[in-house]
């Protein structure tokens, strides 16, 4: 696979000067990103690998989804038991090695990438997949006050256990914290 070059770096290192964003900056590369990734589920394609290393920067603020390495092609319903990605974004049912819906994993990782975005950490940090899990279905996370009740309930709707209570794709990207940009 051949990508463009882009002038920038990684939102990870991006991150290290910032700490994090405003909910205004969030929404732009956030809304980018979704799109990004509902033109891969479109093509019942998940990435299976989504975090702030694996999305790109440029200088004028617009973002690249990289790194396809994990990415595979799902038909409709279709369930997975192949455990990867990276450990904070993975979704409870890949951290159970129980089987799972590839697109409905990008989605929560979406969840943990929005809430580290607009708050400079994420909301579990265990060392296993065990702990994590336990973590994860076991507590409720916190999301700080500051927040706007839109933004807030993106977030809280991607991070649902079990997954098929969460957001679609589309109704993120119409949602009215993104749908005014």
């Amino acid at each position: 696979m051949v990508m463009e070059y882009v002038a920038g770096q990684d939102l990870q290192m991006f991150f290290r000067d910032i700490d994090n964003l405003k909910e205004k900056e969030a929404r732009v590369i956030f809304k980018q990103f979704v799109s990004a990734v509902h033109h891969l589920h479109q093509r019942h394609i998940a990435h299976r690998d989504i975090k702030l290393d694996n999305i790109l920067i440029d200088n004028a603020g617009n973002i690249k989804l990289c790194d396809f390495e994990m990415a595979t092609q799902v038909a409709e319903g279709q369930m997975l038991q192949e455990n990867c990605g990276t450990l904070l974004y993975m979704a409870p049912e890949i951290l159970a090695a129980k089987r799972y819906d590839a697109p409905a994993g990008d989605k929560w990782s979406m969840g943990i990438l929005l809430y580290a975005l607009v708050t400079g950490y994420f909301p579990y940090e265990e060392t296993t997949a065990h702990a994590l899990y336990r973590l994860i279905t076991h507590t409720k996370f916190a999301v700080p006050c500051h927040l706007s009740i839109p933004c807030h309930t993106i977030i809280a709707r991607l991070l649902l256990v079990p997954p098929r209570h969460s957001l679609t794709i589309c109704e993120v990207l119409e949602s009215s914290w993104l749908g005014h940009i």
